[in-house]
């Protein structure tokens, strides 16, 4: 909804790019068309649909997009119809209680509710998005393409009819949120490195920074991991932080100078932190990939 923003995503669409637009309200559509009309430029949209399970109890998914119903999908898809600078060619339903939600967490009575809810919402999922996705090509006909899916999903978003591209992203790093999903065999390919500053007692050691906690819903399973639990552990009352990381260390000698390596909760913060990815391929050191921040661009 930044207007200089857009203008200039609008004038690379002039020149020949493609650039498509995530909309699920009518505020959406008639900011993009009130500068399309302006610029003289047909603006390609995405609807995004809410395909989360609202179980009464439980709300089982996220809170992202308004249209969850195919009576809140038709009054929206109407208003849409009646814009001449705006072109449909794509729909979303991302069914994040099924991608993002491992079913082996620490709490194993957890795990079996979440196994269950997961049945359950991949029947609801299934029939809701066929029926939105059926309900959009009704008034546009020529969807370029019907996204959903995530790492934690892939095989049960690819045998769904409607869906046409699976966003797959995190799993190519394993990171460690998804050690929960039983069903997944990943292997662990992202890390970073904490050097050890200090060492107040025998078997405590400070490394320097590592508060990378990932998004979501607080809880210890977003911080970091270490990449050999075996030895470490951190402290209940400090945790991983911006500044300083103490950590315990059993059955193993760990000294000032000495380096810990963790593995992020989550891929996508990672990246937002760093400047550089460093390829290592078997022992073999490859070479450097610039993360977003490294080209300069830091978009939250």
């Amino acid at each position: 909804m930044e207007e200089a923003a857009v203008r200039q995503l609008l004038h690379f669409v002039k020149a020949g790019k493609t650039v498509t637009f995530m909309v699920d309200k009518r505020e959406h559509v008639k900011f993009l068309a009130k500068l399309g009309q302006e610029l003289g430029v047909r603006v390609q949209l995405c609807i995004d649909i809410n395909v989360s399970n609202d179980f009464k109890l439980l709300y089982f998914g996220t809170k992202r997009s308004s249209l969850h119903s195919l009576e809140s999908l038709t009054p929206f898809l109407e208003y849409i119809k009646n814009q001449a600078f705006i072109e449909v060619v794509g729909a979303m339903g991302y069914e994040a209680q099924i991608a993002g939600v491992g079913n082996r967490p620490a709490n194993t009575v957890k795990g079996k509710l979440i196994e269950v809810m997961q049945l359950q919402a991949k029947k609801q999922v299934t029939q809701f998005r066929r029926l939105a996705i059926a309900h959009i090509k009704a008034y546009f006909p020529s969807l370029h393409f019907v996204n959903g899916g995530g790492s934690g999903s892939m095989a049960y978003t690819a045998q769904q009819k409607e869906v046409t591209e699976i966003t797959v992203g995190s799993a190519f790093y394993a990171p460690a949120l998804f050690d929960q999903f039983t069903h997944l065999q990943l292997e662990k390919a992202a890390g970073f490195a904490l050097s050890v500053t200090r060492k107040p007692e025998e078997n405590i050691v400070v490394c320097h920074g590592g508060g990378y906690t990932a998004s979501g819903a607080i809880n210890t399973d977003r911080l970091p991991v270490f990449y050999d639990p075996t030895f470490f552990s951190y402290l209940t009352l400090e945790g991983a932080g911006e500044v300083q990381t103490p950590v315990k260390v059993k059955r193993k000698k760990v000294n000032v100078g000495d380096t810990l390596y963790f593995r992020h909760a989550k891929a996508g913060e990672l990246c937002e932190r760093f400047q550089e990815l460093h390829g290592i391929r078997g022992d073999k050191y490859i070479g450097t990939y610039s993360t977003y921040r490294g080209n300069g661009q830091c978009f939250l």
